[in-house]
């Protein structure tokens, strides 16, 4: 079994009253040729005012949203299935929108070999959520005083 493969992170992007405008794009991009990430599936959620959801693929946007994440579809593979579809879309407001996005950090890929070629093996990877980071780092403020 190869234990080498760079994990996957996703994230779900709400906006507020189904105003998508697509600033986020460029930035995505930015992080994709600096070779920083890999985006792997990328979907968009809309939800009306009673909560019924749609879920858009690249290829049902607008020619001119299209644009805008074009660059960023050579790695797409469709690895988002309707049940994650539904299970994010639950955690969105009526009259909302969201974008779904699953990407590698590819940076990691490098600290990977040179674990492995100085014979070691990441035994575990997890990440802290922002949330709690911030909870540590007040109690840590508090404590100062």
């Amino acid at each position: 079994m190869k234990e080498n493969i760079v994990p996957l992170d996703y994230a779900l992007i709400e906006f507020q009253g189904n105003q998508f405008k697509g600033e986020i794009a460029p930035e995505i991009y930015r992080l994709v040729e600096q070779g920083l990430i890999r985006i792997i599936d990328l979907a968009f959620i809309s939800k009306d005012q009673k909560g019924n959801f749609t879920i858009l693929e690249l290829n049902d946007l607008t020619d001119e949203q299209y644009s805008q994440f074009a660059p960023l579809t050579e790695h797409l593979d469709p690895l988002f299935t309707a049940e994650d579809e539904a299970s994010l879309a639950a955690n969105i407001p009526p009259n909302c929108s969201a974008m779904m996005v699953l990407w590698q950090n590819i940076w990691t890929d490098n600290l990977r070999r040179a674990v492995a070629n100085a014979n070691g093996r990441i035994r575990v990877h997890e990440r802290v959520p922002a949330d709690v980071l911030n909870e540590v780092m007040a109690e840590i403020e508090a404590a100062k005083k």
